[in-house]
């Protein structure tokens, strides 16, 4: 597996971290599915369940049930995908890591297999704290930024789809306060470069396109074969 420091090869590293292992455990199993579970297992197990007449039965019986007893095992699946995000947890803890540098926000996640995911300061619009109440327990947060665009690049550098409301999030850390202020400002250096460099202000002069003085076309000037730079090659007012 690829960790994050050489993905970040020839970046200056600023912080890197994971998320606070107990924060990080508590919150997957007291999720809104928490609830969702006690009451769909609830149901099954005090109504379906003697409703089947499947309570007592011998060796033969249950054979000849079986049907009934695969339909209730995915009729329970919402407790079974409940069971599976808690029992995983430790393995997604795992692959959960952060990296931020002076160029990038890189996040690893998964669970039988770690993904990079990488985020340029450009692309990120706006960025908010978030502490749940076992967040505020524990004294960690939750630094959310919101990209201007639903993908990101992964290691290999081919863009992927981010499906989560253009969100990208380092959870659960402890020094969230710091990270919000130091990529804030790492986001407004990197807009303030590219609104340079697309407006022209820090090598062109006043003008909206390319090596332009006050002219509006291309490779136009005052001194450059037209009068104001409103055509190529004409002198006119």
């Amino acid at each position: 597996m690829i960790d994050l420091r050489t993905a970040a090869q020839g970046e200056r590293i600023i912080w890197e971290g994971k998320p606070d292992k107990k924060c990080f455990i508590l919150e997957c199993i007291f999720n809104p599915l928490l609830l969702f579970a006690l009451v769909w297992g609830g149901i099954d197990l005090t109504i379906v369940v003697p409703t089947l007449g499947i309570t007592k039965l011998n060796g033969s019986a249950l054979i000849n049930m079986f049907p009934i007893l695969l339909f209730l095992v995915f009729h329970m699946m919402p407790v079974w995908i409940y069971l599976g995000g808690v029992i995983f947890s430790f393995k997604r803890y795992k692959n959960t890591n952060y990296l931020i540098t002076d160029r990038r926000v890189y996040i690893s996640s998964g669970i039988f297999s770690s993904k990079i995911v990488i985020k340029q300061y450009s692309d990120i619009a706006h960025i908010t704290i978030n502490q749940g109440m076992i967040d505020r327990k524990l004294n960690v947060g939750d630094v959310i930024m919101d990209c201007e665009h639903n993908f990101a690049y992964n290691y290999s550098g081919r863009s992927s789809h981010n499906h989560n409301n253009h969100m990208f999030t380092i959870s659960d850390v402890a020094e969230y306060e710091y990270l919000f202020r130091t990529i804030q400002n790492l986001v407004d250096t990197a807009k303030m470069g590219t609104n340079n460099n697309n407006n022209g202000y820090g090598n062109n002069g006043y003008g909206y396109g390319n090596n332009n003085g006050y002219g509006y076309g291309n490779n136009n000037s005052y001194d450059n074969n037209d009068k104001y730079g409103y055509g190529n090659d004409e002198n006119r007012y």
